[in-house]
């Protein structure tokens, strides 16, 4: 899937309001979290995360996430005025997240409740032992790749790149984008929702069956780019919707990738306007992306140049290869048997989004084993990021 100018939004929730007119007390209620990942280009009170803000968007999603019901089926079950039922529910399809048939409704996407979590539970940690294992073998040929690039004439120790490597570019980025597109594995397109944008939508009532979720914003013009890779949502204005990279941003950060420069330096070889510059560069070393001391501007970020590139890919390629037929493909049969012994099978077109979103929660859980065990580092703990960059084309959109 190309995710060039992409913004990946995974697991955030946002807690809803008490319902209007409803007979129950808020507390009967579990707020879902909702996640979506592809591209979004619409109105902004019609991407995902506003339009379910509410705990009645939520709750409704929930209700017809595997079969079609009316707006009385919905109210009733519900307890809620069919009125507010059915703006919600005009609302939701405005956005694109339910499809009607019928006057019956059912959602577009996969929403998973509490009863769902106790069938897949299981199944998922077991998945997740198993990539785990394999990782954990693996260490020592990611090492030996790393000692082959130039992250360590950077200053960054293969301690401080390990987790980079793994829950990054290894598992998130390379297993799940390179790899299943080349095997076929959760590979398709996301649905084209009207003029909205192209992506997938994952819920999960309640808690997640994950300790960490991990989500891109990968920025890149035609010379590198640049991604933060969130591993917690302790600050919601730090959500990648939060932090994006203009043109003018890459451009400043990309010439930094080949030596530290002053200012005036950076104004005269960018060939931009002055004001900008300060603007960029402001927003640059309050991110921690770069340094400004003495007034020499350096990045303090790992860079992938175009050696480091070929030499890592090849091995998260080979790495990812071994996962996918050890342990992905021979499930692929258990996770379509999971998603009918959960009460899917009315909403077969949402199978995708649910093998896809099985794969996320089964590489954050190997995630948390593997940092649980002290086998990779923690995510960092004074930001919720890790921040990297690379020149040329990025190596994850070929």
């Amino acid at each position: 899937m190309k995710r060039k100018f992409i913004i990946l939004l995974s697991i955030f929730s946002f807690i809803g309001i008490i319902f209007t007119g409803c007979k129950r007390n808020k507390n009967d209620y579990n707020s879902v979290e909702i996640s979506m990942c592809g591209s979004y280009y619409g109105d902004y009170n019609l991407n995902p995360y506003t339009s379910t803000k509410k705990l009645i968007a939520q709750q409704i999603l929930l209700n017809i996430a595997k079969e079609y019901k009316s707006a009385d089926d919905i109210s009733n079950e519900l307890s809620v005025n069919k009125i507010f039922i059915e703006d919600e529910l005009m609302y939701l399809k405005k956005a694109d997240l339910v499809k009607e048939y019928k006057g019956k409704f059912i959602a577009k996407g996969i929403i998973i409740g509490n009863e769902d979590k106790k069938t897949i539970k299981p199944f998922v940690h077991q998945i997740a032992e198993q990539i785990s294992e394999i990782i954990i073998e693996e260490l020592d040929s990611l090492k030996l790749a790393y000692n082959k690039c130039s992250f360590n004439e950077q200053g960054f120790t293969w301690e401080e790149m390990k987790s980079l490597f793994v829950y990054t570019q290894l598992l998130d980025l390379n297993l799940i984008d390179r790899g299943f597109l080349e095997h076929n594995i959760a590979s398709g397109n996301p649905p084209i929702r009207k003029n909205l944008g192209e992506f997938f939508i994952h819920g999960i009532e309640g808690e997640p069956l994950e300790k960490y979720s991990v989500s891109h914003n990968i920025c890149a013009i035609d010379s590198g780019g640049c991604a933060i890779l969130f591993c917690n949502w302790n600050d919601k204005n730090l959500h990648p919707s939060k932090i994006r990279f203009s043109d003018d941003d890459l451009i400043l950060l990309i010439s930094l990738y080949n030596r530290e420069k002053t200012e005036r330096e950076l104004i005269d070889e960018c060939n931009l306007n002055e004001e900008d510059v300060q603007g960029s560069l402001k927003k640059l070393v309050k991110l921690g992306i770069i340094s400004d001391k003495c007034n020499i501007l350096k990045t303090v970020i790992p860079v992938y140049y175009s050696q480091d590139c070929q030499i890592m890919l090849k091995a998260f390629d080979n790495i990812s290869a071994k996962i996918i037929n050890k342990t992905c493909k021979p499930n692929l049969n258990s996770i379509k048997k999971l998603f009918y012994d959960c009460g899917f099978g009315e909403n077969k077109e949402q199978y995708e989004a649910f093998e896809r979103e099985i794969f996320v929660i089964i590489v954050n859980i190997a995630t948390q084993i593997l940092i649980e065990g002290n086998e990779i580092p923690s995510p960092p703990t004074q930001a919720p990021w890790i921040v990297w960059g690379w020149t040329g084309n990025i190596i994850w959109d070929e």
